[in-house]
């Protein structure tokens, strides 16, 4: 589906498709390192090879479940979607998937990873540890919300990020950029309560 997280959606879906290939041969991975960067996809995987491991990857499959008409959507686990509507257009929601529902970083890796790169001769370094501290933060959701996209949808100026980001915060939710896109929001707050912070109605 090309949607505003399209760049997570191929991700999540490649993920999706490799730990679906795994399971044949009853191995569980673990994502340890994996992002979405200018034009191409990169994964980081750990591979565990026992059944239980398996089961417990599979936990993590299922569909984002995405209104056709406004942005609102449900992440849904399982192989197969299951019939939902849009609680605030009443029309079906649209599935995506299956892809991987899960996180997709393990902080472990990412603070190792940012102590070394300082110690390497890189003419990237300062990039590397951008992506690496915006990864280590995200919020482990699938999708996140183009804020500048809810804000045009509204017909108001985007705010500042920080002060976004505030607003969600103060309503009780978490809320984070994320590495895919600049104006990226990643957060578990409802929409309704999105599009309030958005147009400073909180």
């Amino acid at each position: 589906l090309n949607n505003e997280y399209h760049s997570e959606t191929g991700l999540r879906t490649l993920l999706g498709f490799v730990v679906r290939e795994a399971l044949k041969y009853d191995m569980g991975l673990v994502p340890q390192f994996c992002f979405s960067h200018e034009h191409f996809v990169r994964l980081h995987l750990q591979v565990r090879r026992c059944a239980p491991a398996a089961e417990r990857t599979l936990s993590s499959i299922g569909y984002i479940m995405q209104c056709p008409k406004c942005p609102s959507r449900i992440e849904q686990h399982g192989m197969l979607p299951k019939h939902a509507v849009c609680e605030y257009c009443d029309v079906p929601l649209i599935p995506v998937g299956p892809l991987w529902l899960g996180g997709i970083q393990s902080d472990t890796i990412l603070d190792a990873m940012a102590e070394k790169v300082t110690l390497l001769p890189l003419g990237t370094s300062r990039e590397l540890i951008a992506l690496l501290a915006l990864c280590r933060n995200e919020l482990p959701t699938a999708g996140f919300y183009d804020y500048h996209q809810l804000a045009k949808r509204e017909r108001r100026s985007p705010p500042p990020m920080k002060e976004l980001l505030g607003r969600i915060h103060t309503m009780g939710f978490p809320a984070t950029r994320c590495h895919y896109l600049g104006t990226g929001v990643k957060t578990t707050a409802p929409l309704h309560l999105l599009l309030e912070a958005v147009k400073g109605d909180c």
